[in-house]
């Protein structure tokens, strides 16, 4: 386990507990506000818990991580639900992509057949054999690691936040994009967390893959100072703010109710007609953000 006495990023040394869950902890830094796992899993820890993360459910604590299936969570019809109209909408049409933690390579594949000269980068030796069968060329190494050319795009889709150097890979990445390139974020958002922290403990964002947990300010701050142009800032749910601050509203009431048997199956009368159900499936859910940036 790595231990950190100073913030990873700004090396100030006022760190405070955000949270610990299931024997992991969060630790905030009170000068640029991010918040990390502290301590740490190191590289080779990281290596056994990440074995059969595409293949199968695994659990560390009580915490589950991974994919039963990962091909099916990331099928062709869902990479282009989720990420074609954002991806297109400022890409360099038609030219060269770089998906850093690309998985099986489905988005890859995908863009592929739009005419976009792609590569990936995986270091997962469990994603090899779909990336060859797609006849994607891949680097095995990770960012710091590989010998990067220039693109005119470079992904990270869920990535980010597995980094466990992430200020010199998006270095890196910045020097490797063309100038007039993209760089296409998405990662969870704690922001909604860090402003209702009593959902926590229905939060499903903690895990032992997640080594860094990025804020909007945070993000943006990092991404600046690198000197990347923020182009576009998107949140999702839109609705996550509005039905945290539903629950808090009613908290009485919900904690009440609470003590009725089954609960989860009724609805009850609150300020929207929200179901209580609802309501706590939201503040499970993951809500992500994303980034566009430009090299000019």
């Amino acid at each position: 386990m790595l231990i950190y006495k100073k913030c990873p990023y700004c090396k100030s040394t006022k760190l405070s507990i955000f949270t610990v869950k299931n024997n992991i902890s969060l630790s905030k830094c009170k000068n640029c506000q991010l918040v990390f796992m502290n301590p740490m899993f190191d590289k080779l820890e990281l290596k056994k818990i990440y074995k059969k993360y595409f293949t199968s459910m695994n659990e560390i604590g009580q915490i589950s991580y991974g994919y039963k299936d990962y091909e099916q969570s990331r099928s062709k019809n869902n990479m282009k639900k989720y990420y074609f109209d954002w991806f297109k909408k400022y890409a360099v049409i038609g030219g060269v992509v770089l998906d850093i933690g690309c998985g099986t390579g489905t988005f890859l594949e995908c863009l592929k057949h739009e005419s976009y000269k792609v590569y990936g980068l995986e270091v997962s030796n469990q994603a090899w054999k779909y990336l060859e069968e797609k006849k994607i060329p891949y680097f095995k190494v990770s960012t710091s690691k590989a010998n990067l050319k220039k693109y005119d795009n470079i992904v990270l889709i869920d990535t980010l936040e597995h980094l466990n150097s992430p200020f010199k890979d998006l270095s890196k990445i910045y020097k490797s994009l063309k100038s007039g390139g993209f760089l296409f974020i998405e990662t969870i958002n704690i922001d909604p967390i860090s402003k209702y922290p009593s959902l926590i403990d229905k939060w499903t964002g903690i895990s032992p893959v997640h080594l860094f947990y990025w804020g909007e300010d945070v993000l943006i701050n990092i991404l600046t100072k690198i000197g990347f142009q923020i182009i576009s800032i998107k949140k999702s749910p839109k609705i996550t703010l509005k039905f945290f601050s539903v629950i808090i509203n009613n908290l009485k009431k919900i904690l009440f109710l609470l003590s009725i048997r089954k609960i989860f199956n009724k609805r009850i009368n609150l300020n929207n007609n929200i179901s209580f159900s609802r309501l706590f499936d939201i503040s499970k859910n993951l809500q992500t953000i994303r980034i566009i940036a430009k090299k000019n």
